[in-house]
């Protein structure tokens, strides 16, 4: 008789022992905190709810920390639906598109159409950037430093375009501030770098 009590008490002990161990798992820390305890109630409403609200919103109706439902959602297996995940990967997606307040109708990441545009509306200044990107690649002309700070960083600019090879290097800055002088651009304006 010893011998079968001894073995339903070992049982006993190794069943409680891992029981145990996964309650120590699942309840270290402040109740508050990672590896909080959940209750049937708490479990049952992130089951509900776990496609409708994000693991901060969850953690806030819930009382507890976002790694604890993080925590929680992986240890009890529960799974949002593919398209929930997608949109809280990406929130920024509820302002693309036409949803932006931007939009300009879907021409805006289309650049050769703005090109485009440009060379229509000033063909000498588009002709005149032409020829210089191509002097400057060919070697024919040498890229400078900015004639205002020496900066290496230099842009080629005209200040006439019926002469296309007679350029000025300026830095962005100071290209910004040459045409601001002469044309007139607006303070959030920016040089166009060739």
């Amino acid at each position: 008789m010893n011998g079968i009590q001894d073995n339903q008490r070992l049982e006993f002990v190794q069943s409680a022992s891992r029981h145990i161990g996964t309650e120590r798992k699942l309840s270290m820390g402040k109740s508050t905190g990672k590896n909080k305890k959940w209750s049937e109630d708490e479990l049952n409403f992130l089951r509900e709810n776990v496609n409708k609200l994000d693991n901060g919103k969850l953690s806030i109706e819930i009382g507890c920390s976002k790694s604890s439902v993080k925590e929680a959602l992986r240890y009890y297996k529960i799974r949002r639906d593919e398209a929930f995940s997608r949109s809280l990967l990406n929130p920024i997606g509820k302002f693309s598109g036409d949803k932006h307040p931007m939009w300009k109708g879907g021409i805006s990441k289309d650049l050769t159409y703005w090109w485009r545009l440009h060379k229509d509306k000033y063909p000498e200044r588009a002709r005149a950037r032409e020829i210089a990107k191509y002097a400057v690649r060919s070697g024919k002309i040498k890229r400078m430093p900015c004639e205002m700070c020496n900066s290496k960083k230099s842009h080629h600019h005209h200040e006439d375009y019926s002469k296309p090879l007679d350029l000025t290097w300026l830095c962005q800055k100071h290209h910004v501030e040459r045409h601001k002088e002469k044309d007139g651009w607006g303070r959030n304006m920016k040089a166009i770098e060739i």
